[in-house]
């Protein structure tokens, strides 16, 4: 599977999108959240990436997990499935031994019959567990890494004395000593795993993950002029948000708690 990935923007049309084979191919994109709901993160970029393989002639098909009628069965030339919303509680656990959310994913792939299978954020819905099924029926899976959610609970700055006590405090019961393990034996039967930036793959190869490229997201910066964007995160906070604030630097040296909300995905995962 060779992909490339140029992009015309976040919030604009996408350039090529994938580049992944030269006939029509049926895909399936997974992701936990899609706009409206989500403002950044992988959310967007699987929905826009959905849009942009559906102009050049792909059947595209997209999954999340939301109420059955927020969506509508089509947008944009792209097919659109929802699975029902799950609470985050108890996600961990869920995420690698919940049969019956697999079980859901898997009644799609079946209905779909995908050629290939793009899966992005996958940690608080949509689980893991289905992979190896699809795998062995065949079907090449692509996962593409925009954080660290698989190999911890949160964010990360690579100086954790212990990521297990990190991890134990930001679980505290909802740990669950067996995710971290399986995750990455079931990431290791997808086809390919891509990172947005290579020092996120650097580090996820230090937790033993292998087979993988990087490929950033391509973000055009125009995207996040001051006016436009600051109306858009207002309308996306039901009205709450009085003003929007851009800070540089890393997400752990912007002051901002790590409960908050994702505001800003970009090629080195920057909330």
């Amino acid at each position: 599977v060779a992909i490339c990935e140029t992009r015309n923007g976040f919030h604009g049309t996408p350039n090529r999108a994938y580049c992944i084979h030269p006939s029509s191919m049926r895909i399936l994109t997974l992701t936990d959240d899609c706009p409206p709901f989500a403002l950044g993160g992988s959310g967007r970029i699987a929905w826009e990436t959905s849009i942009g393989l559906a102009r050049v002639g792909h059947e595209v098909h997209l999954l999340t997990a939301a109420p059955p009628t927020v969506f509508p069965p089509l947008h944009e030339n792209v097919h659109i499935h929802t699975i029902p919303l799950l609470p985050k509680r108890w996600a961990h656990y869920r995420a690698v031994f919940g049969v019956k959310r697999a079980r859901e994913v898997l009644e799609i792939i079946t209905m779909v019959r995908p050629d290939l299978i793009h899966a992005h954020g996958l940690a608080w819905q949509m689980g893991y567990r289905w992979i190896p099924v699809a795998a062995r029926q065949g079907i090449p899976v692509v996962y593409t890494a925009h954080g660290v959610m698989h190999v911890a609970y949160g964010k990360v700055t690579g100086k954790e004395r212990s990521l297990l006590l990190s991890d134990l405090r930001r679980a505290r019961w909802e740990f669950n000593p067996f995710r971290n393990r399986m995750i990455r034996r079931m990431l290791g039967q997808c086809s390919r795993i891509l990172s947005v930036s290579d020092a996120l793959r650097e580090y996820l190869e230090q937790w033993g993950y292998t087979n993988m490229t990087t490929i950033r997201n391509g973000i055009d910066l125009s995207f996040w002029d001051a006016e436009s964007t600051q109306a858009e995160a207002r309308r996306n906070a039901n009205g709450n948000a009085r003003s929007v604030e851009f800070r540089d630097g890393s997400s752990n040296q912007t002051g901002l708690p790590d409960e908050c909300a994702d505001i800003v995905t970009c090629s080195q995962a920057l909330h």
